[in-house]
């Protein structure tokens, strides 16, 4: 397992619960296994990355002595930003408003001047909407 697959089995796992001790949470997390050590390494890491990022704080619990990483604050409230370049813009509102104008609704169409949170939803939601008679095909 790589860092980056840590982080994202990571991030998953704190969507859902606030803490995460190693020991306890291990195999909740990675339910196959090829190598425990390397995979408790990659954790390792990615808990490292997501520390340096301010989203998680670790202490020592007294008990058990061992290492507990804990959400700084709930998990809906992070935010993040993304650079969007002019070309990458208008691509996804030329996507989203001939879906709008597909369905006859242009109350979600999208500026290219302007893109926002909700327009990359519905860029998912679109993804899903598209993909869904395929998986039904296969």
């Amino acid at each position: 397992m790589t860092v980056l697959e840590a982080s994202e089995r990571l991030f998953d796992w704190f969507s859902e619960n606030d803490c995460f001790v190693m020991d306890e949470d291990f195999s909740r997390v990675v339910t196959i296994s090829d190598s425990i050590e390397k995979d408790r390494a990659a954790l390792e890491l990615a808990l490292q990355d997501l520390e340096q990022g301010e989203m998680i704080s670790s202490a020592t619990l007294e008990k058990e002595g061992e290492k507990c990483w804990i959400l700084k604050k709930p998990f809906n409230s992070y935010e993040q930003s993304v650079v969007v370049s002019p070309p990458v813009a208008m691509a996804l509102s030329q996507l989203i408003n001939s879906a709008c104008e597909e369905f006859g609704d242009d109350t979600d169409f999208c500026s290219a001047a302007n893109v926002q949170e909700k327009d990359i939803r519905n860029l998912i939601l679109l993804y899903n909407h598209r993909m869904a008679p395929q998986e039904e095909n296969d």
